[in-house]
């Protein structure tokens, strides 16, 4: 089968079918959940039936998959072809959860070893995301609402140094809730370890990555702070692109998430902040890693964030407000 090259373009379920056999010989027709595709008398009406669940493919293709087809999976991570095979990677990636899950716990190679994938499509690291933890875009819908509120934390003066690094307003936000939750003297030095800037748009971006740091961080890249026109996340000393018409806030969202994803400490620098993100905004309660001060609270509860999160699981709260 020729695979699809447009990303993008829907692929029916007996065409990636077909591919996953081509590509895992030890995949068979008959361990595949085919919507559509049964055969036998009842098989044009199966065929109606499913014709809303085509999406069937990527939530069962790989329901017997055992061991040795999941070692498959991981030795296909490091062989695709990103742009051509991108629905069957998605595949390989949900069905292969838990045994990813251990190799990136046991870090016994880099990540753009084992999983190249992550660094040459970083929408991957969101998709990844997505089916391994809750609220995926929490800190997106939540975030600008909070924005508004932030500058209630700190005084005129302390509002100031924010600002005074120049980037953007979003950006300039995440400095204050960070600012609220360091010490003064730390402050300066904690915002350095979030993000590295430089004006040499025609330079390698290489040339900034920080030797020998085991914490992921910013790279942003661009004339003026506030005019950037790249970032770049920096995992294991190797960059991965942010994409084109990424804000400053997708850029925090994917720092983030590249933390959950590969399982890495956040650097004490701003701990704080993520943890801050992590525990009220993800509203994530269950994580015992999450180091809660009474500092965040009193800001949590000074921002109203609780009211937030009830509002994100019932709509209708919001309409209320606005009535």
């Amino acid at each position: 089968m020729e695979h699809r090259e447009a990303l993008g373009e829907k692929v029916d379920a007996k065409q990636v079918a077909d591919a996953l056999i081509r590509l895992m010989p030890c995949i068979t027709m008959e361990s595949l959940y085919m919507p559509g595709c049964k055969k036998g008398k009842n098989a044009d009406k199966e065929k109606d039936a499913s014709k809303d669940n085509e999406v069937g493919i990527v939530e069962k293709a790989f329901q017997k998959l055992s061991l040795e087809e999941e070692l498959a999976c991981l030795a296909y991570y490091k062989t695709c072809i990103v742009e051509r095979d991108k629905e069957i990677l998605k595949i390989k990636m949900k069905q292969s959860i838990y045994l990813r899950e251990k190799v990136i716990r046991k870090r016994e190679t880099k990540f753009v070893e084992s999983f190249p994938f992550y660094f040459v499509s970083p929408d991957l690291i969101l998709y990844d995301f997505e089916i391994r933890f809750a609220g995926g875009n929490h800190l997106l819908e939540k975030w600008p609402k909070l924005q508004l509120k932030l500058l209630s934390l700190l005084n005129k003066k302390e509002a100031e140094e924010c600002a005074d690094f120049g980037f953007d307003g979003m950006m300039t936000s995440f400095f204050i809730l960070l600012r609220a939750l360091s010490m003064k003297k730390s402050f300066a030095t904690n915002v350095d370890k979030l993000i590295v800037y430089s004006d040499n748009i025609n330079g390698s971006p290489d040339n900034l990555i920080v030797k020998k740091n085991i914490h992921p961080y910013i790279i942003a890249v661009g004339p003026k702070k506030n005019d950037i026109s790249n970032y770049y996340i920096d995992v294991e000393e190797h960059l991965i692109p942010i994409p084109n018409g990424f804000n400053s806030l997708k850029v925090i969202d994917m720092l983030f998430k590249c933390h959950k994803v590969f399982h890495l400490q956040y650097n004490p620098a701003y701990v704080k902040l993520m943890h801050f993100i992590d525990y009220f905004v993800f509203d994530d309660k269950e994580n015992a890693e999450i180091d809660v001060t009474v500092s965040m609270r009193k800001i949590s509860e000074k921002l109203n964030v609780s009211e937030l999160n009830e509002r994100a699981i019932n709509p209708a709260l919001e309409e209320v407000n606005r009535d």
